[in-house]
């Protein structure tokens, strides 16, 4: 064996260690819909349906909390070469106790254990000459001298870093899926419900009811970063309200690509003038709609801060754009239940690549945006704060950042949207 491939394989037996002690462990540090208490994978496969025992394009499956069932349904990876002849082990949530199917991201392949993945200690290996292809470097990074309007920078102390690819159909042909069952108690951060704080959704999200949903954020909540294969997040969202509640669920999604929260603040003011040109036609329809929607929502959830850190807008003027919005919804109506939402991650290893702009896509700490926002729960009643920024961030513990974003900036993955509707749903039921 050559140094090259004998390195490879240390790296890949160390990481595999790090990552099966890591991210499960024989205690929960938090409760609220987290399983405590681990049954035998044979007690699981004799006490699950055989329908329920592969992963589907399933509503209930897609949205409720990995963390409050055993079975791990259709746990997203982007599988990458490692740079020296090798690919990089796949980081799982949890070990694998019994494999139930690995699929493509669109789930249309299914895969051979054995042939092409094999679990060895806990962890998803790939052999040579499996169906399931990695990306190689010269697809994730661009040919030197391509030019792009993104430098990625992974190697410590290197200044410029390398063209990288924000093409998420390019990054989907690498992206697959794993059903399994895990016998670890997951230790991350778990979602407290805040139902008691939604008392007005409450009443009007039961079996035979109605629902007026809103959902004002930016690019993230028009479903950008989704395959195409699945619903996208605010849809999702309203589907999985009706699938839990049986109420009946009417979707006005009035997010705006692109678009931070002065400039929402700016479209609730009339101020048109004040928006970037690229979007103000799409900010004036979505304007349209919360003015013709706002008096008869029952809940509005506001998603925003991915822009506001590119921006790098201090956390306090954040927080006062934020009640802006709040305050509009609540002069209309002031029954309806509200539901701010913090930004998940944006890639750190990314900046801009253009003649007087190269920031960094992250410039102002988006913890600190969560932290503000939790703090509005002790100014407003009937409103609830869902932290998928922190909740994201235990993933991140055991997931690389790229297995959840789409296109390596900031737009999430099909799975990375689905965990996001399960914290919404861990919040508000």
């Amino acid at each position: 064996m050559n140094r090259t491939k004998s390195l490879c394989l240390l790296i890949a037996v160390l990481t595999a260690l790090i990552l099966f002690c890591s991210c499960g462990s024989a205690q929960s540090s938090e409760q609220g819909g987290n399983l405590s208490e681990m049954k035998t994978v044979e007690e699981v496969l004799a006490e699950t349906p055989a329908e329920d025992l592969v992963g589907k394009n399933d509503v209930m499956q897609f949205t409720t909390p990995f963390y409050s069932t055993q079975i791990q349904y259709n746990e997203g990876f982007l599988l990458r070469e490692d740079g020296l002849g090798g690919t990089l082990p796949v980081k799982l949530m949890f070990p694998v106790a019994h494999v139930l199917e690995v699929r493509s991201n669109d789930l249309q392949t299914l895969y051979e254990e054995g042939k092409d993945y094999t679990i060895e200690n806990g962890s998803l290996v790939i052999p040579a000459g499996s169906a399931m292809k990695a990306m190689p470097d010269s697809e994730f990074f661009l040919p030197e001298g391509t030019a792009s309007d993104w430098l990625y920078n992974d190697r410590a102390g290197e200044d410029e870093g390398r063209a990288v690819t924000t093409d998420k159909a390019v990054l989907y042909r690498y992206r697959y899926v794993i059903t399994y069952i895990r016998t670890e108690v997951y230790s991350g951060h778990v979602l407290q419900s805040k139902a008691d704080r939604l008392t007005h959704f409450s009443q009007s999200a039961k079996e035979g009811g109605s629902v007026e949903m809103l959902f004002v954020g930016d690019s993230i909540g028009e479903g950008a970063g989704g395959s195409g294969n699945f619903l996208g997040l605010a849809d999702l969202t309203a589907r999985a309200i009706e699938a839990r509640t049986g109420a009946k669920v009417t979707l006005s999604n009035c997010s705006v690509g692109g678009i931070d929260s002065l400039e929402f603040m700016n479209v609730i003011d009339g101020r048109f003038d004040q928006i970037n040109p690229n979007i103000v036609n799409k900010a004036r329809d979505r304007y349209a709609l919360m003015e013709q929607k706002k008096s008869f929502a029952d809940i509005v959830f506001i998603a925003l801060g991915a822009n506001d850190s590119s921006a790098d807008r201090a956390a306090d003027i954040f927080k006062i754009h934020i009640q802006a919005l709040i305050d509009y919804f609540r002069d209309a109506n002031p029954d309806v239940s509200v539901v701010v939402v913090s930004s998940p991650e944006i890639n750190d290893k990314i900046r801009r690549n253009k003649p007087g702009d190269t920031r960094n896509l992250r410039l102002h700490d988006l913890g600190e945006y969560a932290e503000v926002l939790s703090t509005l729960e002790e100014e407003y009643d009937n409103l609830a704060f869902a932290d998928i920024h922190t909740a994201q961030a235990s993933v991140l513990e055991c997931k690389y950042l790229e297995d959840i974003i789409a296109d390596n900036l900031n737009h999430p993955s099909d799975y990375m949207s689905r965990l996001y509707v399960q914290f919404l749903m861990q919040t508000i039921f």
